[in-house]
Protein backbone atom coordinates (compact mmCIF):
# COMPACT_ATOMS: atom_id res chain seq x y z
CA UNK A 1 0.00 0.00 0.00
CA UNK A 2 1.15 3.53 -0.49
CA UNK A 3 1.01 4.21 3.44
CA UNK A 4 3.38 0.95 3.60
CA UNK A 5 5.71 2.72 1.23
CA UNK A 6 5.74 6.03 2.98
CA UNK A 7 7.22 4.12 6.23
CA UNK A 8 9.94 2.56 4.00
CA UNK A 9 10.51 5.82 2.38
CA UNK A 10 11.34 6.90 6.28
CA UNK A 11 13.79 4.27 6.95
CA UNK A 12 15.30 4.85 3.25
CA UNK A 13 15.87 8.42 4.03
CA UNK A 14 17.64 7.65 7.72
CA UNK A 15 19.53 5.69 5.59
CA UNK A 16 20.88 8.91 3.31
CA UNK A 17 20.58 11.27 6.70
CA UNK A 18 23.66 8.39 7.89
CA UNK A 19 25.78 9.26 4.96
CA UNK A 20 24.62 5.96 2.09
CA UNK A 21 25.40 7.35 -1.29
CA UNK A 22 23.61 5.36 -4.01
CA UNK A 23 24.98 5.26 -7.73
CA UNK A 24 22.04 4.65 -10.08
CA UNK A 25 25.02 4.23 -12.88
CA UNK A 26 26.20 1.50 -11.01
CA UNK A 27 22.72 -0.31 -10.58
CA UNK A 28 22.85 0.90 -6.57
CA UNK A 29 19.30 0.58 -5.53
CA UNK A 30 17.41 0.46 -1.58
CA UNK A 31 15.78 -3.40 -1.45
CA UNK A 32 14.45 -5.51 1.17
CA UNK A 33 17.05 -7.49 3.43
CA UNK A 34 17.45 -11.34 2.31
CA UNK A 35 16.05 -13.39 4.91
CA UNK A 36 14.20 -10.84 7.03
CA UNK A 37 10.43 -11.62 7.14
CA UNK A 38 8.22 -8.29 8.45
CA UNK A 39 4.15 -8.60 8.69
CA UNK A 40 2.33 -5.83 7.50
CA UNK A 41 -0.92 -5.15 9.29
CA UNK A 42 -3.41 -2.54 8.09
CA UNK A 43 -6.47 -0.95 10.48
CA UNK A 44 -7.45 2.01 8.20
CA UNK A 45 -7.16 4.47 5.58
CA UNK A 46 -6.47 7.99 5.43
CA UNK A 47 -10.17 9.68 4.53
CA UNK A 48 -10.64 13.20 2.77
CA UNK A 49 -11.51 14.57 6.33
CA UNK A 50 -8.04 13.26 7.63
CA UNK A 51 -6.48 15.90 9.68
CA UNK A 52 -3.18 14.48 10.87
CA UNK A 53 -0.87 11.88 9.59
CA UNK A 54 2.25 10.90 11.39
CA UNK A 55 4.87 8.13 11.08
CA UNK A 56 6.82 6.05 13.88
CA UNK A 57 10.05 4.55 13.21
CA UNK A 58 11.56 2.28 16.16
CA UNK A 59 14.92 1.20 14.56
CA UNK A 60 16.17 -2.05 15.95
CA UNK A 61 18.78 -2.59 13.89
CA UNK A 62 21.03 0.08 11.70
CA UNK A 63 24.45 -1.79 10.40
CA UNK A 64 26.62 -2.89 7.89
CA UNK A 65 26.80 -6.25 6.26
CA UNK A 66 30.04 -7.96 7.04
CA UNK A 67 30.43 -10.00 4.25
CA UNK A 68 28.63 -7.64 1.23
CA UNK A 69 29.82 -4.31 3.09
CA UNK A 70 25.77 -3.14 2.37
CA UNK A 71 24.33 -0.85 5.03
CA UNK A 72 21.07 -1.98 6.23
CA UNK A 73 18.70 -1.06 8.81
CA UNK A 74 15.65 -3.22 10.48
CA UNK A 75 12.87 -1.65 11.92
CA UNK A 76 9.03 -1.51 13.33
CA UNK A 77 6.74 1.24 11.50
CA UNK A 78 3.74 2.53 12.77
CA UNK A 79 1.63 5.16 10.96
CA UNK A 80 -0.69 7.28 13.17
CA UNK A 81 -4.24 9.37 11.67
CA UNK A 82 -5.65 11.40 14.15
CA UNK A 83 -3.88 9.46 16.29
CA UNK A 84 -5.15 5.94 15.36
CA UNK A 85 -2.89 3.57 14.50
CA UNK A 86 -3.71 2.44 10.87
CA UNK A 87 -0.54 0.57 9.46
CA UNK A 88 1.60 -1.23 11.95
CA UNK A 89 4.88 -3.00 10.09
CA UNK A 90 6.83 -5.13 12.14
CA UNK A 91 10.20 -5.86 11.12
CA UNK A 92 10.81 -3.73 8.09
CA UNK A 93 13.80 -3.61 6.16
CA UNK A 94 15.81 -2.08 4.11
CA UNK A 95 19.34 -2.05 2.74
CA UNK A 96 21.32 0.10 -0.14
Amino acid sequence: TLMYECCLQALRVLLLRRGVILDARRGDYFGPRAGVRSQLKCRGQVLQDSVQCRWEIDVQTLAIDDVTQEVYAIADARMLVDGKAIVEVERMSVQA
